[in-house]
Parts: C-alpha cells; structure tokens; sequence
C-alpha cells in the first residue's frame, strides 16, 4: 500500500512538472525579459553587444551592463516581428530575415524594406538565411531559391525541385576559405540536405 502512495506522489508531481515547466524554465532563465517569452532563433555577436533575433522582434543587448533596446514593428518599421536570421555588412547596416515578408536592412534609425513587390527578391516566405560575403554581396536563402543583392542589382537561382519534392528550404549557409557557398536546408520528401552552389 505504501508504495502505490509514493508511486501516486510521484506520478502527480511528474505531471505538474510536466504541465508547468515552461513557467518554470522562463523564470529561471529569465526569458521573460526577451520580448514576450517568445523563441529566440539568431545570435549575432557585435563587440560590444549581442543582437538576438526573436519570434516577437530585435533586442540590442550590452555584454557588460545586460541592458536591452527592443525594436520591433511600430518603433523601427521591421516587415514583421518573426525575425529569423542576422548578418552585418562592412558599413554597419544590419540584415535581417523574417518568416513571411521578406528582408529588410536596418541602420541603426530604421528599417528599409526588401520584399516581392518591391525588389528582385523572389519570395517572401521563409527568409531563414543571410550571410554577407567578402565582396559585400547580401545572400537570402527563402523557400524555393537562392538570392543575391550586390547593393544595385538582384540575382536568384531556383532550389532543384519536382511535383514529388516541391519544397525546400535553405536554413542555413557559410563561405568556406574559398568563397564557395555551402548550403544547408530541408525539402519536403527528402528531409535535411547539404549543397554546394556551383554558380548555376
């Protein structure tokens, strides 16, 4: 009898750790303090400050003194708050990616917009990726293609796909020592995949 009790006392205590451990991490952690508790999904480290892209918008945190600037939407003009990837170009612009409306480039002050509508980027959806090359060429990884902005003029490259594997995604991408352009993603049918662009 006894050990039906304690194995009782353990299974509700299981549960309730099971059913409040969000609010428990978010404290200890204090993730409340990111924008609304919400997902961080980029890092990018400035010198003296940490940029931290969230599902809710843009925080410029201090290293030293951990104080925190939040930018979203209404004070900055971001295409959205969903951002999800930064890079930084050789003047200081900022890059940033978002889920659903495109890119934008942020100068400190305000946004500058990059969408379908507006520009040679070919989708809006799923901006997951950025980076800024030795040349100061910005490459967007959305769904479906590849992108390049060299400050006037736009290239893009279709993703391969077919009726069977008509999604892929580029999550991610680096340069190696070579300037060769290394992507990383997820199609539909085929799970996670790992390129090479070739230029074509």
């Amino acid at each position: 009898m006894t050990n039906n009790i304690i194995k009782g006392i353990v299974f509700f205590v299981i549960v309730i750790l099971l059913l409040f451990s969000d609010k428990v991490y978010s404290q200890l952690t204090e993730n409340k303090d990111f924008t609304n508790q919400k997902m961080i999904t980029y890092i990018l480290d400035d010198e003296d400050f940490l940029w931290i892209a969230t599902d809710a918008g843009l925080v410029k945190m201090n290293k030293k003194t951990r104080e925190r600037i939040f930018y979203n939407q209404e004070n900055i003009g971001l295409p959205e708050n969903h951002i999800r990837s930064l890079a930084k170009d050789k003047t200081g612009n900022l890059w940033i990616t978002t889920a659903n409306k495109g890119i934008c480039k942020f100068d400190g002050q305000k946004c500058e917009n990059y969408n379908a509508e507006n520009s040679g980027l070919r989708n809006n959806q799923y901006c997951y990726s950025i980076i800024i090359d030795n040349n100061d060429n910005v490459w967007v990884g959305s769904l479906f293609y590849l992108n390049k902005f060299d400050g006037n003029n736009w290239q893009s490259w279709t993703t391969p796909r077919s009726e069977i594997d008509a999604v892929w995604v580029i999550n991610d991408m680096k340069t190696d020592g070579e300037g060769v352009l290394w992507l990383g993603g997820q199609s539909a049918s085929t799970g996670f995949y790992f390129a090479r662009f070739t230029g074509t």
